[in-house]
């Protein structure tokens, strides 16, 4: 019932000769920076298999965040194959942790495994230091998008840049785990008193949204969201770990 376990799949994996890679980066879909005991893995692939993406969400530079090993930043998560409002936010774009524009999706994404129209990486840089990746999701008006993380000397530092001629209005959603305690102050949002998030913005608001830990299991998390207009070029945003 349900997955299997993180030892039964390695297990498994023994068994076909596959083992696990001593690179971070080998497989640079997902690629993963670690920092101050933060720990954080980034969305770099497109719809996977490109012939059949009928489990993809529409999550292209989505990121998690983990502290000691303690989920912080999350995926919304699946509740199920139905046509749904569940089903629909579980794979829309602002269900993680991504920039929109206008709340639309970054691809199409058609009833319940069909997907549409698809983003495109245009970029992907990946070191021991950062993460940039570049899409066209939003090319249908005028703008493309790039976002780096980089380490910095107590977390992470993550930079969204917006290229375009024509002014729209976006949003940037950060999803956390049901179990963090958030306090909220001016630009800056504390988290289990341990960690520390500032915002460029001082335009934001916290609301709660849908979790799903697992298949027909709902709960509520706190989702902060960031408003701002493209003509700002980039906005930032630091992780860091409060020394």
């Amino acid at each position: 019932e349900g997955c299997p376990t993180l030892k039964e799949l390695n297990d498994y994996a023994k068994l076909l000769r596959i083992y696990k890679s001593e690179s971070k980066h080998k497989n640079n879909h997902y690629p993963i920076l670690e920092n101050n005991n933060l720990k954080l893995m980034m969305y770099c692939a497109e719809h996977q298999p490109s012939y059949n993406p009928a489990h993809s969400h529409d999550d292209l530079t989505s990121f998690l965040i983990w502290y000691n090993e303690k989920p912080i930043l999350i995926d919304t998560g699946n509740f199920c194959y139905d046509k749904t409002a569940e089903r629909d936010y579980s794979r829309s774009t602002k269900a993680h942790n991504c920039f929109t524009i206008n709340e639309e999706n970054q691809s199409e994404m058609w009833k319940v495994f069909r997907i549409g129209r698809r983003s495109k990486i245009l970029q992907k840089n990946i070191s021991d230091n950062s993460i940039n990746c570049s899409h066209n999701g939003y090319k249908r008006f005028g703008i493309n998008y790039s976002r780096t993380i980089e380490t910095i000397d107590s977390g992470f530092e993550i930079i969204d840049k917006f290229f375009s001629k024509n002014n729209k209005s976006y949003k940037i959603y950060f999803h956390f785990h049901p179990e963090t305690n958030l306090k909220k102050t001016e630009n800056t949002l504390e988290i289990n008193d341990t960690i520390r998030i500032k915002f460029q913005s001082n335009n934001w608001n916290m609301i709660e949204t849908d979790y799903y830990p697992e298949m027909f299991q709902k709960a509520k998390k706190k989702t902060i969201i960031i408003n701002g207009e493209i003509n700002e070029k980039l906005h930032s945003t630091i992780i860091e770990v409060i020394k």
